[in-house]
């Protein structure tokens, strides 16, 4: 059975998806990390109530990442890939790092991926407890603390997120998510930018 996605209503067909836990599972959630704690406004665990299918397959996610070393993730990958043209691995659509080894497995799936497929992996985090600064690959976008990008959600129905959001638009080193990944690239690049995420 399949263990990666590629593309979604907001992710091209250019973009492979895998998840190391279940949002049920997230480390960042059950540490206190999560941006999104309360379940109404996680989207993850959305998706993961609404469709029964879901669930069951982010744990076959979860129970691949937990034992398989950095190259038979990337051959699996690849078998799943076939003909596809493949740009980008997006990890953590759901779910976060468990521990410091995750993204050490991580950043050796990056550069394998970048130095014989060209293709680029990026990541979501709340893990900011972990130690990120022994990377050369793997693209990190912090929820609510600065790595490559720092994402911050803002609740657009309060008066303070809109102002943050309409100042976000002129000030420098910071962007506002335009919700569809296939016209922008900000997630997959060093760009040192505060990024305004409206809660989806």
């Amino acid at each position: 059975m399949s263990l990666f996605a590629f593309g979604n209503r907001k992710l091209p067909n250019t973009t492979a998806i895998f998840n190391m836990s279940s949002a049920q599972q997230c480390p960042s959630n059950g540490l206190g990390l999560c941006q999104l704690a309360d379940p109404n406004k996680c989207y993850a665990l959305k998706a993961e109530r609404m469709y029964k299918a879901v669930l069951p397959y982010r744990h076959r996610q979860s129970l691949f990442w937990a034992n398989c070393k950095p190259t038979e993730f990337v051959s699996q990958l690849l078998k799943e890939i076939g003909r596809k043209k493949i740009k980008h691995l997006r990890l953590n659509e759901a779910g976060d790092f468990f521990a410091q080894k995750c993204v050490r497995k991580a950043e050796q799936i990056a550069k394998l991926l970048k130095e014989k497929h060209n293709i680029t992996t990026y990541v979501y985090t709340a893990r900011k407890d972990l130690n990120f600064s022994r990377r050369r690959f793997l693209i990190v976008n912090g929820s609510n603390f600065m790595v490559d990008n720092r994402f911050t959600s803002v609740d657009c129905k309060e008066k303070a997120g809109q102002q943050t959001m309409k100042d976000a638009l002129h000030a420098e080193g910071q962007a506002i998510c335009i919700g569809d990944c296939r016209k922008c690239r900000i997630c997959s690049v060093r760009g040192g930018l505060e990024v305004f995420v409206k809660q989806h």
